[in-house]
């Protein structure tokens, strides 16, 4: 899990989570602030991802949207925080803790040659069967593509994952 500012009038006003579910990313916004419905997006590298509308919950703002990873093509690579839209702003004041991966950094891949055959879907993923369970690839590069053990397949950086099990 990813953790961001949210940021509202230059001062962090509550939390952006990240998580990956699957071939999804889920995004869960909460915020201090109650009053009315807004629209949020994510900032970084000078680009926007709109994320939608927040409406009142218990007190707070709260904000929970699941993104495929083409839905994600537009949003920025990295991100630094979440605003209502069409407000960039910078933070006056650093949140209390900064925005850290709840996981270690990904290790980096070696050049594999294995023995096993590869299948390539439109979307790009990969699949292979080794022989007791399904694995499915995921380019490293696409948007929302999920944490996992990374591997050089055909030249190309994937991020590869456990599918079904076989049968026996």
């Amino acid at each position: 899990m990813e953790r961001y500012p949210v940021i509202i009038g230059g001062e962090a006003r509550g939390e952006l989570r990240v998580t990956l579910n699957g071939l999804f990313t889920v995004f869960e916004l909460e915020t201090d602030r109650a009053e009315g419905v807004v629209r949020f997006s994510v900032y970084g590298g000078g680009r926007e991802g709109p994320l939608g509308v927040a409406a009142p919950r218990g007190g707070k703002l709260y904000l929970r949207r699941r993104f495929s990873a083409a839905q994600l093509r537009d949003f920025p690579q990295t991100i630094d925080y979440a605003a209502p839209s069409g407000e960039p702003a910078e933070k006056k004041e650093e949140p209390a803790s900064p925005p850290q991966p709840a996981s270690q950094p990904a290790p980096q891949p070696e050049e594999t040659e294995d023995d096993l055959l590869w299948f390539s879907t439109p979307e790009g993923v990969l699949t292979a069967f080794d022989g007791r369970q399904s694995l499915i690839a995921v380019p490293s590069d696409a948007p929302g593509a999920p944490r996992g053990i990374r591997r050089v397949i055909g030249g190309r950086e994937y991020v590869v994952f456990p599918g079904y099990p076989g049968r026996k």
